[in-house]
């Protein structure tokens, strides 16, 4: 079997639903620097030391945590920095609240954004995700925003 880490011309990498990658198991993608689409819907054991090891991928574009039911705001606070984001899915991310939506507001690329079924994201988070910065100075950079209740 090749180790994951030996792809370096990967650019996609889905791995949804899978229950038994942790954390831990995200050390050898974050050395798949030419990553711009992460995909790791239903992945329970993914939470916030993951968005640490996934904050390594500069480049990344589109990042799906869908259903990573132990990812926190300290985790998206931390994915926020990725200067190349330009997609980001926090569907049925149980813990995310406002205080992610008020990080990702400064995201300077951030274009599409899923928070549905968040049950504690709340007007106030949209608020401040609405009063966040512009990119090239004149199109706000959330051009898309997908909310629904739970």
């Amino acid at each position: 079997m090749i180790p994951i880490s030996r792809l370096k011309r990967l650019t996609k990498l889905t791995l949804a639903a899978c229950t038994g990658i942790t954390d831990a198991g995200l050390v050898p993608v974050a050395q798949l620097q030419q990553l711009r689409s992460l995909k790791l819907p239903m992945c329970a054991g993914i939470g916030d030391a993951g968005m640490i090891t996934i904050s390594r991928l500069a480049g990344l574009r589109d990042l799906d945590l869908t259903g990573c039911r132990r990812l926190t705001d300290a985790g998206v606070v931390t994915v926020s920095r990725l200067e190349h984001l330009e997609q980001l899915n926090l569907c049925h991310c149980l813990h995310v609240t406002d205080a992610s939506l008020a990080a990702l507001a400064s995201c300077p690329r951030l274009s599409v954004l899923c928070v549905r079924c968040c049950p504690r994201v709340s007007d106030t988070g949209l608020a401040s995700l609405a009063r966040g910065k512009y990119h090239s100075g004149s199109a706000p950079c959330h051009a898309a925003l997908l909310v629904r209740g739970s």
